[in-house]
């Protein structure tokens, strides 16, 4: 339940590992409290509960000072707790907000295609990534031991240049491929993505020499990543995952488990 905080060199900078909801919002409030030229979030779930009325007050402070605040989250996942009250008090204050992929009845098909990334980019030059979203379930403080439990990170740096590239891509060309994408920068819906990132995880898993550590909400490796597990493991890696007990929704919880117990 802490926070984790190391400073390592080169274009990476500086590294913070939070694993409880409470720290991490605790680091973006204060990021966004500092911010001098410009925010950038980016969320699957943003509910209007007592968690995201902290954010949308402070991004709302922030673009009242003439800081360039852009707030961009997917449609389907904010509809959990969703709230006009609240968007409706970002947009006076002069927040930029964008909603991916609102339902159509022209395009039915595209409201599948999701938007699950979430980050924060502080002035180009502080990056949050991970798995929480902003909602009170992840706090601890509100929601006791049964909260929802994620692992994210802070970086400065390259990475953090990069990723604001790729919000103002999402954010200006939703529906075009990225014609010079990479496993880091490529759009999560596309085929692409999908396969560069299974290559960088079983070419990283295949490099471990003593541990292989994974965590995450759902546990569907694919059979690439799987290979990789095992493969380490019998060569006397010691390969641990940290998986939820209760997976939401129930069948995603089924297939991790039949993905791990096989």
């Amino acid at each position: 339940d802490q926070a984790y905080t190391s400073d390592v060199n080169g274009d990476i900078g500086r590294f913070r590992l939070f694993t409880e909801g409470d720290h991490l919002y605790e680091a973006m409030l204060s990021a966004i409290g500092a911010a001098q030229s410009s925010i950038r979030l980016e969320t699957f779930i943003f509910a209007a509960d007592e968690i995201g009325w902290q954010f949308a007050k402070a991004l709302a402070a922030k673009a009242t000072a003439g800081v360039d605040v852009r707030f961009h989250f997917d449609a389907y996942g904010s509809a959990t707790g969703a709230s006009t009250d609240l968007y409706q008090y970002m947009e006076n204050a002069g927040v930029k907000l964008k909603w991916y992929h609102l339902w159509s009845w022209w395009q039915p098909t595209r409201y599948l295609r999701r938007n699950h990334r979430k980050l924060l980019v502080i002035d180009e030059q502080e990056l949050f990534l991970g798995g929480s979203n902003i909602i009170l379930e992840n706090s601890l403080a509100l929601s006791g031991e049964g909260r929802t439990r994620d692992t994210d990170v802070m970086v400065t740096g390259e990475l953090a240049r990069q990723a604001a590239q790729l919000f103002d891509w999402t954010w200006d060309q939703p529906e075009k491929a990225h014609k010079q994408a990479r496993a880091v920068r490529a759009p999560e819906r596309s085929g692409l993505y999908h396969n560069h990132m299974a290559t960088l995880h079983a070419l990283t898993i295949g490099r471990a020499a003593r541990c292989v550590y994974v965590t995450g909400p759902y546990f569907c490796p694919g059979s690439r990543v799987e290979r990789a597990l095992r493969r380490s493991a019998q060569r006397g890696v010691d390969v641990r995952l940290l998986i939820p007990r209760n997976s939401d929704p129930h069948y995603v919880g089924w297939m991790t488990r039949s993905a791990y117990c096989s």
